[in-house]
């Protein structure tokens, strides 16, 4: 029991370092892009259906504004959050350009 506390403190310890260093990298790069504790490489990156019904009446969008929903190759759907609707806008100029 005492081996099983132990690993779930190391992984808590992991956890908040990689969330802590993550925070500080937020941004969009060359490959990938890290923003609000999540990190998603281009290459692994199959489709952004957010940018398919964006122009559709505000009604078919179950999306939120400041939300990109993104298909990945390894862990399937992926909801990118960022701050404010502006910030999403901003990324999604580049994020169109990715595919």
């Amino acid at each position: 029991m005492e081996c099983i506390f132990a690993l779930i403190a190391i992984m808590a310890v992991d956890i908040v370092i990689q969330d802590y260093f993550l925070h500080q990298l937020v941004g969009i790069y060359e490959n990938a892009i890290i923003t609000l504790g999540k990190k998603l490489l281009k290459e692994n990156v199959n489709s952004f259906p957010t940018f398919e019904y964006e122009n559709d009446s505000e009604s078919d969008s179950t999306v939120p504004p400041n939300m990109i929903k993104t298909v990945t190759e390894q862990t399937g759907i992926v909801y990118l959050e960022f701050v404010s609707p502006e910030e999403r806008n901003e990324a999604a100029k580049v994020l169109k350009n990715w595919l």
